[in-house]
């Protein structure tokens, strides 16, 4: 069950953007905000494959509770920065640290981590050890917590992109298994549960959902970082700004002599400046291709899985009153890149999207608006339908190729 999600990026990103544009920024500096925002996308990137298997598998899963991005900060001083956490009823925990390394990774006899860069491996921090770190931190905030829900073991894995390359070491001469791609987790966590002791067993059946109630409340103690790129990088915020929510000049076209005889003699009231669709600064979900009807403000967005708000409910169900007829691909978009061109494919778990200009995976989520009802994809041909069986309703869905 998805307990939280990752926190939204799209705000650094716009940032980081908008200091690129800075007029006067030196080189040295636009360089290293080119580097910040590579590395932020392809953070962004990496959770967000890892999270589509992790949700993929576990999303409806009502032993094991999943929290992304969770931030948490110690009275010591110390804080910690968990990718993707994994709480099952068992009263195991699994610490995912994610690593994009879409062209390979390198580790040697003596567990140095090497990355790929296309020409030649550059050095980087051991991931493991990365974890292993987050890991103490971790225990240290169960510590203070008020569940009495009992941890039992905390396993800790680093995970790669699904088609990256990793060259290992010989066997017997580091251990690596704790590094594995993204499509594999999975099979490393039904193993971890196949170990099982008869208490964890009985454990479990008396856990009577003290593994949500843990996660809800380290939910609470999520702490977001906050990121100062002004001061970081040493810009002007009134320049970060004006690049942020630009203000069109006000074009005055020549009046006849007559007429500027007459405004000349009359105040001047400054014209309301204009703002075109793409230059305002839209609220969250909202934008220039984002009808209104469709935009949920944040207040009232579902916070946990299964949880949708008032607002998302109707829509929901207004959706699937609609007359039937295929969704345009601009209704769907990569998460990844935003763009739609978009193909239906069919996965270890079901239908998904998969974006034909990043190659980027995003999930495929269908539902008629009526609780307890399942709504299915169904593929004939090139045109895929969704079907729920309790409404007895069909109604096209998408059209690969158009």
């Amino acid at each position: 069950m998805l307990i939280k999600s990752a926190d939204d990026k799209e705000a650094l990103i716009r940032t980081l953007e908008a200091i690129k544009r800075v007029p006067g920024l030196s080189a040295h500096k636009r360089m290293l905000v080119e580097q910040e925002l590579r590395t932020t996308i392809a953070g962004v990137r990496g959770e967000a494959d890892t999270a589509y298997e992790i949700e993929f598998y576990l999303g409806e899963s009502q032993n094991t509770m999943i929290l992304h991005d969770l931030r948490f900060e110690l009275e010591d001083g110390r804080s910690v920065q968990i990718d993707h956490l994994l709480i099952h009823r068992t009263g195991k925990i699994w610490v995912l640290e994610s690593k994009r390394v879409a062209k390979g990774i390198k580790i040697t006899e003596d567990g140095e981590f090497l990355r790929w860069n296309g020409r030649t491996y550059d050095g980087m921090a051991s991931p493991l050890e990365q974890n292993r770190r987050h890991v103490e931190v971790l225990r240290a905030v169960l510590r203070h917590v008020k569940s009495s829900f009992e941890i039992r073991s905390i396993h800790s894995y680093v995970v790669v992109s699904s088609k990256a390359r990793i060259d290992r070491p010989r066997k017997g001469k580091f251990d690596t298994a704790l590094i594995v791609k993204a499509d594999l987790l999975l099979q490393n966590f039904d193993k971890d549960l196949d170990k099982l002791g008869f208490f964890d067993v009985v454990g479990a059946i008396f856990a009577s959902g003290g593994h949500k109630d843990l996660a809800q409340e380290l939910v609470t103690l999520h702490r977001p970082i906050e990121f100062d790129y002004a001061a970081r990088f040493d810009v002007p915020r009134e320049a970060i700004e004006r690049q942020l929510n630009p203000t069109p000049a006000t074009i005055v076209s020549p009046a006849a002599t007559d007429k500027q005889a007459e405004s000349a003699a009359a105040p001047k009231v400054a014209a309301a400046p204009k703002s075109s669709p793409d230059s305002m600064s839209w609220p969250d979900g909202y934008g220039p291709d984002i009808p209104a009807d469709k935009w949920v403000p944040p207040s009232v967005r579902g916070t946990f899985a299964g949880q949708s708000s008032p607002a998302e409910s109707v829509m929901t169900a207004q959706r699937a009153s609609s007359e039937a007829g295929p969704q345009s691909s601009g209704d769907h978009r990569c998460r990844h890149c935003r763009s739609t061109a978009l193909m239906v494919t069919y996965g270890q778990y079901g239908y998904y999207f998969k974006c034909q200009d990043c190659e980027g995976n995003t999930p495929i989520k269908v539902s008629c608006g009526h609780d307890g009802h399942k709504e299915r994809i169904r593929k004939e041909g090139e045109k895929f339908y969704r079907e729920c069986a309790a409404c007895d309703t069909s109604r096209l869905f998408y059209v690969n190729g158009r």
